[in-house]
């Protein structure tokens, strides 16, 4: 497949964790890894620079103001970089967000696959884990340490998108990508429609 894919992010102090999940994104198949970083002071901004030299993702300095909250902020400034502007599909994860895909080989591609060619938006269901039983830092890699998750339906409700890049959103959040209503010729306000699919 030719199509490229793009995770935007932002962080703040992830330095223990971020090189386990930059690395899960790339094997899971992502073309670009595209990081804002703000008012760190463990040094998770000099690993970000340093994979950025090394050429495995695209860092920025997410400075303020915010004035539609620190990720939005760095959602935006993220989407104008040639990365995420030359990415067919992009998603917005949290640096403790990891995509776990139970199709074939589990690649992102596997998930493009799947859906057809009018598909706006594919959804992941966002899962909530708990502390997994520790009460204080370990130096094991997130996804060993923290197995048990919340299946209480009503706190599974959220989730993430997977997006396809052809539309002019007018916000990216957490979840997906927003677009502006539009009046139509009666005068009444309109959602513009999006095919969304769910992942599996």
């Amino acid at each position: 497949m030719n199509t490229k894919t793009c995770v935007i992010a932002t962080v703040k102090n992830e330095g223990p964790w971020i090189l386990e999940w930059v690395a899960h994104n790339r094997a899971i198949g992502f073309d670009h890894i595209v990081v804002g970083s703000n008012d760190c002071d463990d040094g998770t901004d000099l690993i970000l620079d340093r994979l950025q030299q090394l050429g495995v993702l695209k860092h920025f300095d997410n400075t303020g103001p915010y004035p539609d909250g620190i990720q939005v902020e760095a959602y935006r400034k993220a989407m104008q970089t040639e990365e995420a502007k030359s990415a067919d599909w992009v998603i917005a994860l949290d640096a403790d967000e990891f995509l776990n895909i139970h199709i074939k080989d589990g690649l992102v591609s596997d998930i493009l696959a799947k859906h057809s060619d009018d598909t706006d938006g594919i959804i992941f269901n966002w899962r909530v884990f708990g502390d997994n039983g520790h009460s204080a830092f370990q130096d094991i890699p997130v996804c060993d340490a923290f197995t048990r998750a919340n299946d209480d339906p009503e706190k599974v409700s959220q989730v993430k998108t997977l997006f396809r890049n052809n539309r002019e959103y007018t916000k990216i959040t957490p979840h997906g990508p927003w677009l502006e209503p539009v009046v139509n010729e009666a005068g009444e306000i309109e959602t513009i429609p999006m095919k969304i699919r769910t992942a599996g």
